[in-house]
């Protein structure tokens, strides 16, 4: 269900931003856009700060193969328990780490056993799960006054992960490093405590983002909203890109359909054009500026997610979006005061729609992180992604823009493709999602073919 809002939000969020940037400065549009979503964010960080679960800035929780600073003396806690809380941590583990633990009993130790302890203990059952402090089992254990302290904060999402990476170093104070200061870009040369560190993320966060929203926006202003909204489609593309590029990851054959099924809808969203030359709906994507600002600007975002990961890392989400929000609005500001925008003008003409485009965003965001607990990740990107469609549908709709049926049809083609880098599937299943996508494409073209003979390419809009 509120994977579902997070695709309606972004959608009706879209035609808002459109609604007004509309005959406004960009710079101020945005502004107030911002300026609306931030108290949301303000709120709901006050509402849960009362309740006893402050925001918390941290290092990040998770062990590091460095941080276990003397494996056999871990294994040998582990084997032979002193306290429930370390028994109830042995009694966590997984079988193949029980077995490499029982193999090394006689005193042999191996990198493959301190590998799988490091990535047990990161796990579910572990940092990435619940609570793991019981009065009653660590009555025992001296906790850090650290310690002690974010276990008064309820901590949550990440915090929750840090203290329990804090029980973790009390139970285990020599085999577990205590490490209180952050490796900034993860050099080591770069040791900074976790508020410079993320000031620093935050920085480099807000810049990026607020270069993408104002081209988003800017792609919005100059051409049709069902034009250039399905290119956020390519995000997926940038970021198989960056793996292949940054970090040598081959492409997998099921990510290849899927890039192959986003560029067929991008090029269908134009396939009038083929009247005038095969050449003619590729040319029309890099000519057109909305779709370039688009494209742009889902490039930037492929740049900052990983900073934003960081971010929530250090935090939790909703503390980092609340701060990023707070940094762009201030960063719109200097811009509107650097460039002498007339941030007036816009809350005097679009006053309403600067509202609830700033309500939709804020909203989204919300509905994104509450779907994230219930959903896998990529189940969540995947709905929200389908929005796609409904923003097409919404640009005939509010705005009455024409060559509605290829964008349609392409958009379709897009959110195929979409769905087969997010959801897991294999070599076989993906076969079937791209048949069955390829057929619909083929029934659609062949319905939609008499009106495309007709109007021909006179019936595309002029690109900008």
């Amino acid at each position: 269900m509120f994977a579902a809002a997070v695709a309606v939000f972004l959608a009706i969020g879209q035609v808002a931003n459109k609604k007004v940037v509309e005959g406004q400065n960009v710079v101020a549009a945005v502004f107030w856009i911002r300026a609306f979503a931030v108290p949301i964010f303000a709120v709901v960080l006050l509402v849960l700060a009362f309740r006893g679960s402050p925001p918390l800035i941290h290092s990040p929780a998770a062990l590091k193969q460095e941080d276990l600073t003397d494996s056999p003396a871990l294994a040998e806690q582990l084997r032979h328990p002193a306290n429930p809380a370390v028994r109830r941590i042995a009694g966590s583990l997984s079988e193949t780490t029980r077995k490499l633990l029982s193999d090394s009993s006689s005193g042999a130790f191996s990198a493959e056993l301190a590998e799988s302890l490091r990535k047990d203990l990161n796990g579910n059952r572990m940092l990435g799960g619940e609570l793991l402090y019981n009065p009653q089992e660590f009555a025992g254990v001296k906790l850090s006054p650290e310690t002690l302290n974010v276990l008064r904060k309820n901590p949550r999402g990440e915090v929750r992960s840090y203290a329990n990476r804090l029980l973790l170093d009390d139970l285990f104070p020599r085999s577990i490093a205590r490490k209180p200061n952050c490796n900034l870009f993860g050099l080591q040369s770069l040791s900074v405590r976790p508020r410079a560190a993320f000031g620093v993320y935050l920085l480099i966060e807000v810049i990026l983002v607020v270069w993408s929203q104002y081209l988003n926006s800017l792609a919005l202003k100059v051409s049709p909203i069902s034009l250039c909204v399905p290119f956020t489609a390519f995000a997926p593309i940038t970021v198989l890109i960056a793996g292949y590029l940054v970090l040598g990851e081959m492409p997998t054959v099921v990510g290849l359909m899927g890039v192959g099924l986003i560029v067929v809808g991008g090029v269908l969203m134009h396939r009038k054009l083929f009247a005038v030359s095969w050449k003619a709906p590729i040319e029309a994507i890099v000519q057109e500026k909305g779709s370039r600002y688009m494209l742009l600007s889902v490039l930037i975002a492929a740049v900052f997610t990983p900073i934003e990961k960081q971010l929530i890392l250090m935090s939790d989400a909703l503390t980092a979006v609340f701060y990023y929000g707070a940094g762009t609005l201030l960063a719109f500001w200097i811009l509107c005061v650097v460039l002498r925008a007339p941030v007036r003008q816009v809350l005097k003409q679009k006053p309403g729609w600067a509202m609830l485009c700033g309500l939709l965003d804020a909203s989204m965001t919300l509905a994104q992180f509450v779907a994230v607990m219930f959903l896998p990740v990529v189940i969540t990107n995947c709905i929200k992604r389908a929005g796609i469609v409904l923003t097409v549908l919404a640009g005939w709709l509010f705005f009455r823009e024409r060559g509605i049926t290829d964008r349609l049809i392409g958009s379709l083609a897009m959110v195929g493709g979409i769905a087969l880098f997010y959801l897991p599937l294999r070599l076989p299943q993906a076969l079937i999602l791209t048949g069955l996508v390829v057929a619909g494409l083929a029934v659609a073209l062949y319905l939609t073919r008499a009106g495309a003979r007709v109007r021909g390419a006179a019936e595309e809009p002029a690109r900008i």
